[in-house]
């Protein structure tokens, strides 16, 4: 069952992208302050994505967990 989930996965994501990237091109880029403000925001969420990856690397899950809270296993798993 896993396998068609897998599967199904690959066509739902590439119209995912071209959807989104139709988005972008019509909504987005044409809008200066819009698309200022997303790509800041893309930077931010970027880096601590990257902070995530460094904390999850050198100290591992259960460290990294502790030493920011309970809300570390439910922004890593989506659990809520």
């Amino acid at each position: 069952m896993e396998l068609l989930g897998i599967v199904l996965s690959v066509p739902v994501a590439f119209v995912a992208s071209v959807v989104y990237c139709f988005f972008l091109s019509k909504v987005v880029v044409p809008r200066d302050v819009l698309r200022r403000v997303l790509w800041f925001m893309s930077v931010g969420l970027l880096a601590l994505f990257g902070v995530e990856v460094a904390l999850l690397v050198t100290l591992g899950a259960v460290k990294s967990q502790a030493i920011m809270g309970p809300g570390f296993f439910a922004a890593l798993y989506g659990v809520e």
